[in-house]
């Protein structure tokens, strides 16, 4: 499913390719014989078809103008979509269920989408990916009550049903998200599908329909009328598989130059490189499959301007190209073709590169020298793109494809050799016509019990990934294993993991069908109406300079779009405050607050995505949230700290609600005098548990106090400051969504607090909220790192108003700080493992700018701890080490570093309560095994 469509423009294609006389020459009665496979990629600016003959050979390409759009009704269906969660789920093992279905709920919630005439319906349930027995059982219920309501009616009642396993992964929210995009999608689909198989019956074609999934592979006509949203980026990919192919390269990078723009992706094992964990659709953020894409705004029909020398950004001497292009309408607007536009295509035709229009014409308007400082400009921003999207250091074969493949000189920096396969003009259609398919397997699975037990588990996952590409259409005997994946799980017991098996197969011989039809597809067939496909003049896109579609590995990723905008004057937002003198939080002081909370996270801690989305429901109930002073807490006044605890990938599914509130209120319940608490707090301000209490105070009606007992984020419960100046920890509560509350009333110490606590909380599914033993406001004072929210929120202000100005957010963070710039580099290697629960490793950053020729390295136990440059100690725990992205400022957390990254490292001064004698031995490097390494503060 590409962006636009013209079933008109893909029937002539392939009638052509009917028409089309070929020879076969010496080809065997065999092969004469075998189905050939045709591929159709439809872009922006062209439809490519190609065929694929005996021997994989391509022995017929054509190319026709796209001229229609099928968004048109798309924002519609998305309105009218239902998510339909219903009460239950599975834990992360899969097999404890959380709760029963409410099956009278289910039924009942039908019947009131019925009435609202909602018709596309998506059930989503915690953990269905490694469980999907309970999406199953709601998906009858809700087929039986719309039966039942047609009967009663007396007419049919059209509905689409999407369940969320078959379309994303782990990670609820994201997956909810992904599977309500696809709900919307699905009316679309059931007309353009058909479309397209009649095309196929107008040629006279027999044979079976499949489209082009983001993966890479084929999924046929049927799957992609329930599964819309797994084709939605089939165009790149289609060019990459076309790579692969036509060049032979099965590991390397390809740059597809097209009209507008450049795309550059990678190759594994033939195969484009998926995207991270979670990735943004224009602001949504979702989880299903796509490739890992880098486009620029870089094509033929790209514009090409001067101005005076440095009057702009991005501008090489005079000259700058793109992102405007004139698209479709190259052959008339291009220097080249008697047009008034200077184009990319121009350029590459006066240096005698390619051959198109008339060369004398582009003299007439472009001189040599300024052509050269095109091309300069253009290969400089080729060369910048494939260093971003390189996985290891060294060159690398680089693939170059697409009309625009003139664009990219043979000397190209980065690539170890350029190859320009031929056909590479439609590379995306021979994509399009490679005939495999895959199944996929991710979940999660107890690896424990010795080497045989985790060998028979593996494969077993790896059996039934390869009986869904079976089921798919692969032949059993020409499959492989191409993705395999364990990510241990932090917290849990036994070798608890996630795995991730992916297997590819080539289709298996052709199934005997109807010409261009199957009989499920008939069934969802409908006639394609004219307001989904609408005529329309072709509208050159706007294109970023560099627009990414963007994996979770981007801190940017929380970062809310609609604060962004350059006009937000982010210096004059001051804090609002009531007649008292507390601070009264509103929406923009949450966006804030999330962006220096996981600056202050130091890579751990969690990201506050989530627990931002929460704070902003209770402000959207009508909830108050309001901040005050350590210093207005009274002498006797209880304060009580509330966070979460468990593994982060379990808090993916299952969200917290109100585990933290219980736990509060089991201090109230078990304290003899029923003494009610004053005010909530934060146990670490860095990360997700900065935000909680936030959320808590507004849904309990209790103010927040301006401190936390970390003033960062740390690993475990004694290294929080309370319990380093000699508080008690215990009674401590701890609480899941099932009401059920254990309280610890009395341990040896804070460290055994922390492993008694982890059992209970893995007992409890792995994710429970915690309240440790609340403290009197005198205490508080002399114990708590005071300010720390308004310290996040000072942090986030200066990230946004330095962007909002175009100046340096990096720069900004760090004076506000009151730290400094460590060093600017690029990530050129990561390690890591985990080890008694705890992610660690080190990564390894290459200098950049100033730092050019240095390395830094950095070690990490789920948060950072040391770091070196060229082997020197340059900081250490307990002072943060915040890696933020060079160019936005916000913070990377260390499961989302990886090869390529641009960033910088930031070093903030720990509050002087963790610099104490007795604060370094819970919190400084000894006690995370680096004996020897003297801690030296920041500034000294």
């Amino acid at each position: 499913m590409a962006q636009r469509c013209d079933t008109g423009s893909v029937c002539q294609l392939i009638a052509a390719w009917a028409a089309r006389p070929r020879k076969l020459g010496s080809l065997d009665k065999r092969q004469k014989e075998r189905p050939e496979d045709r591929g159709v990629d439809v872009g922006g600016t062209n439809t490519d078809a190609a065929i694929l003959g005996a021997g994989n050979k391509v022995i017929g390409y054509a190319k026709a103008p796209t001229s229609l759009d099928v968004i048109s009704g798309i924002k519609d269906s998305v309105s009218r979509v239902l998510s339909t969660t219903a009460v239950g789920g599975f834990e992360y093992d899969g097999g404890t269920e959380i709760g029963p279905i409410k099956e009278a709920e289910v039924r009942a919630a039908v019947r009131e989408d019925l009435r609202e005439g909602i018709t596309s319906i998506v059930i989503s349930g915690v953990f269905s990916p490694v469980n999907s027995s309970q999406e199953a059982r709601v998906k009858e219920l809700v087929e039986d009550e719309i039966q039942n309501a047609s009967a009663e009616c007396g007419t049919t009642v059209e509905t689409h049903i999407t369940l969320s396993h078959e379309v994303a992964q782990l990670g609820i929210l994201e997956r909810e998200n992904a599977a309500i995009l696809n709900a919307a999608l699905r009316p679309l689909a059931a007309q353009l599908v058909p479309a397209f198989q009649e095309a196929m019956q107008v040629a006279g074609i027999s044979g079976r329909l499949f489209l082009t999934s983001n993966d890479g592979t084929l999924i046929s006509a049927e799957t992609a009328m329930q599964a819309p949203i797994a084709t939605v980026q089939s165009g790149p990919v289609n060019s990459l598989r076309g790579a692969a192919f036509l060049s032979g390269v099965q590991d390397g990078l390809v740059i597809d130059i097209g009209g507008t723009t450049t795309d550059v992706g990678v190759l594994i094992k033939g195969l484009p490189r998926p995207a991270g964990a979670t990735v943004d659709i224009a602001g949504v953020r979702t989880n299903f499959a796509l490739p890992d894409i880098l486009s620029t705004g870089l094509g033929g029909g790209s514009h090409v301007e001067w101005a005076e020398a440095g009057q702009a950004e991005g501008r090489n001497g005079r000259c700058t190209v793109g992102p405007q292009s004139v698209g479709h309408e190259l052959a008339s607007k291009a220097l080249a073709t008697g047009g008034h536009v200077c184009t990319a295509t121009d350029v590459v035709v006066l240096l005698g590169k390619m051959e198109f229009g008339d060369a004398d014409l582009v003299r007439a308007g472009l001189k040599e020298e300024q052509a050269l400082d095109a091309w300069q400009v253009m290969q400089q921003r080729l060369a910048d793109i494939v260093d971003q999207m390189m996985t290891s250091k060294g060159d690398v074969p680089v693939v170059v494809v697409g009309g625009g493949a003139s664009l990219c000189d043979d000397l190209l920096e980065g690539a170890s050799s350029l190859i320009r396969p031929p056909f590479a003009s439609v590379a995306n259609a021979v994509g399009a016509a490679i005939p495999q398919v895959s199944g996929v397997v991710d979940g999660v699975y107890s690896l424990g019990g010795g080497p045989e037990q985790r060998a028979s588990v593996l494969a077993d996952a790896e059996a039934a990934a390869k009986a869904q590409a079976i089921k798919a259409g692969a032949d059993p005997q020409r499959c492989q294993t191409v993705i395999k994946e364990e990510i241990p799980l932090a917290y849990l017991p036994g070798g608890v993991a996630r795995v991730h098996i992916r297997v590819v197969g080539d289709l298996a011989d052709p199934i005997s069908v109807s010409p261009g039809r199957s009989a499920p597809a008939a069934q969802e067939a409908q006639p394609i109406s004219k307001s989904a496909l609408k005529p329309q003049e072709h509208v050159t896109p706007t294109v970023q300079q560099d627009a990414h579609v963007e994996a979770a590995s981007s801190a940017a990723e929380d970062v809310p779009r609609s604060i962004s905008a350059p006009s937000e004057t982010w210096y004059t937002w001051e804090q609002q405050r009531d007649a008292s003198g507390a601070w009264i939080l509103g929406r923009r002081d949450i966006d804030v607050i999330s962006i220096g909370c996981g600056i202050l996270g130091t890579g751990g801690g969690g990201s506050p995505y989530i627990n931002r989305l929460k704070v902003l429901r209770e402000l959207d109930k009508g909830g108050t949230i309001r901040v005050i002073d350590p210093e207005v807490v009274p002498d006797n006044a209880l304060v009580a700290e509330a966070g979460g605890m468990g593994a982060p990938t379990v808090g993916l599914e299952k969200l917290d609600a109100f585990e933290c509130e219980l736990a509060l209120q089991a201090h109230t319940t078990a304290d003899p005098q029923h003494r009610p608490l004053f005010a909530v707090m934060s146990c670490e301000i860095g990360g997700g548990n900065g935000l909680e209490p936030l959320a808590i105070g507004a849904s309990m009606g209790l103010p927040v106090v301006d401190a936390d007992f970390m003033g960062r984020a740390f690993p475990e419960l004694q290294m929080m400051t309370s319990a380093i100046y000699g508080h008690s920890l215990t009674p401590a509560a701890l609480a899941d969504e099932k009401g059920n509350v254990v309280m610890v009333q009395q341990c040896a110490s804070p460290h055994w607090l922390e492993w008694l606590l982890r059992p209970v909380c893995t007992a409890m599914g792995c994710a429970a909220g915690l309240s440790t033993n609340p403290l009197t406001g005198r205490d508080l004072r002399r114990m708590a790192v005071p300010h720390t929210v308004t310290l996040a929120w000072r942090l986030g202000r200066a990230v946004l108003t330095a962007l909002a100005a175009k100046a340096d957010a990096v720069h900004a963070a760090a004076v506000e700080g009151g730290g400094r710039l460590l060093f600017t580099g690029k990530i050129t290697d990561v390690q890591r493992s985990t080890s008694e629960g705890f992610a660690r490793g080190h990564v390894t950053i290459e200098g950049l700018r100033e730092d050019q020729g240095r390395v830094m390295t950095i070690q990490f136990q789920n948060e950072n701890l040391l770091a070196h440059v060229d082997g020197r100690l340059v900081l250490s725990v307990p002072d943060l080490i915040c890696c933020l992205s060079t160019d936005g400022g916000q913070a990377f957390q260390t499961e989302h570093l990886r090869y390529g990254l641009r960033v910088s490292i930031v070093g903030l001064p720990a509050h002087p309560l963790l610099r104490t004698p007795e604060a370094l031995a819970v919190v400084g490097p000894a006690a995370f095994g680096f004996e020897g390494v003297v801690y030296t503060p920041l500034g000294d």
